[in-house]
């Protein structure tokens, strides 16, 4: 792959990526240190890109065991909402509609979807903010279909339980 194709790539996937690595880091400064590992990554093993296949499932899977190698390690420490109002301001404009969602309904689910373990946190993401099948999150995971299935199932069911809690 060629430089030139290598920045048209980063152009044409920037905000998908940008919105999965704040969903899994949930803080700005983290999800840029993985946005700019996610690319230093795909550079480095751009040689075992299989042209055949669509380049972002590719590219997620990368960003998935890059934020699990950098983040999985460090113990998980409570985080709220927004730790400022640029990083609340610039969570805001790249929700998936692009709509500012001011309620305390979007606050709760937010809160539950970043208190979920990681395994359930990530298929989540993934699944309902990135639109990916559960064929496509086995394959980017590298986990089998039927997990991808129970992990879904599981969390939905914790969700609905914290929903329910709240009511």
């Amino acid at each position: 792959m060629e430089r030139s194709d290598i920045i048209s790539c980063i152009a044409e996937h920037e905000k998908n990526l940008t919105r999965l690595c704040m969903k899994l880091c949930r803080n700005r400064s983290d999800a840029e240190d993985l946005y700019q590992e996610t690319w230093c990554r795909v550079v480095e093993k751009i040689h075992q890109y299989d042209e055949t296949k669509p380049f972002q499932p590719w590219l997620f899977a990368i960003c998935v065991n890059s934020y699990r190698n950098a983040y999985k390690r460090a113990k998980r420490m409570p985080v709220a909402v927004f730790d400022s109002s640029e990083e609340m301001g610039w969570a805001i404009n790249n929700t998936a509609d692009n709509k500012p969602m001011f309620n305390e309904e979007y606050d709760l689910i937010k809160q539950i979807i970043d208190d979920l373990d990681e395994k359930h946190r990530i298929v989540i993401v993934l699944h309902y903010f990135s639109d990916y099948s559960v064929e496509q999150l086995a394959s980017i995971i590298g986990i089998p279909q039927g997990t991808v299935k129970s992990r879904l199932h599981k969390a939905r069911k914790i969700i609905r339980g914290r929903l329910e809690e709240n009511e």
